[in-house]
C-alpha cells in the first residue's frame, strides 16, 4: 500500500509498531522492494498513545478482526482511521465520521482512502 500512496505523490511513511515472528519476513520485504527509507518499524512499544499522537492517519489492513482495541486507541489519540471493513470494525468507526471504512479485500480503494485523507487536512482533522 506505500507503494501506491507514495506512487500518488503523497511523500508518506509507513510506521509499523509491533514485534512478532513475522517482523524478519517484513524487513526482508522491505529491502528487497527498495522501500526501507519510507518504512519504519518501531518494535515493540509501551508508548503506543505517543505513536498514535504522531501520525495522520492509522490505516487498518486487517482480513479479520473482533473489535480492535487500537482502532479505539486511535481515535482516541485523534488520529484518523482508514480500514477494511471487517469483524468489530463498525463498531468502533463510524464511516465518513471518525473515519473511513472500505469494502473487505479492496487494497485499491483502501489506498485511494489513505491519499484523500493526507492530502486533505480539514477532512482529515475533522474524522478524527
Amino acid at each position: 500500500m506505500i507503494v501506491g500512496v507514495r506512487a500518488r505523490g503523497e511523500p508518506a511513511h509507513l510506521v509499523v509498531a509491533g514485534d512478532g515472528p513475522r517482523r524478519a519476513a517484513l524487513e526482508h520485504a522491505m529491502s528487497a522492494r527498495a522501500l526501507t527509507p519510507f518504512v519504519h518499524v518501531l518494535g515493540e512499544r509501551r508508548d503506543v498513545a505517543m505513536v498514535l499522537g504522531g501520525i495522520d492517519v492509522l490505516v487498518s489492513t486487517s482480513a479479520s478482526e473482533g473489535v480492535p482495541g487500537v482502532l479505539i486507541e486511535a481515535l482516541m489519540a485523534g488520529c484518523p482511521v482508514v480500514a477494511m471493513q471487517v469483524g468489530g470494525i463498525a463498531t468502533v468507526v463510524e464511516n465518513g465520521v471518525t473515519g473511513v471504512l472500505v469494502e473487505a479485500g479492496a487494497v485499491a480503494a483502501l489506498t485511494d482512502r489513505v491519499v484523500e485523507l493526507l492530502a486533505d487536512r480539514p477532512r482529515r482533522d475533522a474524522n478524527a
